[in-house]
């Protein structure tokens, strides 16, 4: 391929991200995207931006811990970036918290028969 047709190809795929339209199976030009770009595609999977906030925090955290990317980076990618890449690319999920009425009962407080309450001092 020519020069001119990637730069062609790549403007279709910003702008189909862009409007929201974008098929994320094909992460061909993923690397190309700058950081805006990376959070627009992130919010289309996410449904909330709070979410792609906090997965991303928690996956940055692991990543400056010395976890492995889930995807190929070129050097110098920044592990913000990294992290929605894996977001994009289905290499990480959100899955929501146990609801509260699916919460396993905690266990009744047992008291020991010879044992007494320690008195507090005034």
């Amino acid at each position: 391929m020519v020069l001119s047709d990637y730069r062609r190809e790549f403007g279709a795929f910003c702008s189909s991200v862009r409007a929201g339209k974008a098929t994320f199976q094909d992460g061909a030009f993923l690397f190309f995207l700058m950081n805006v770009d990376l959070l627009h595609a992130a919010g289309a999977i996410l449904c909330n931006d709070q979410i792609v906030v906090n997965v991303v925090r928690l996956r940055v955290r692991q990543l400056s811990q010395g976890h492995r990317p889930l995807v190929v980076a070129p050097p110098g990618t920044g592990t913000a970036d990294i992290a929605l890449m894996e977001i994009i690319q289905n290499r990480i999920r959100f899955a929501p918290a146990v609801e509260a009425d699916d919460a396993i009962p905690l266990p009744a407080v047992l008291k020991f028969p010879h044992v007494r309450a320690k008195k507090i001092a005034a």
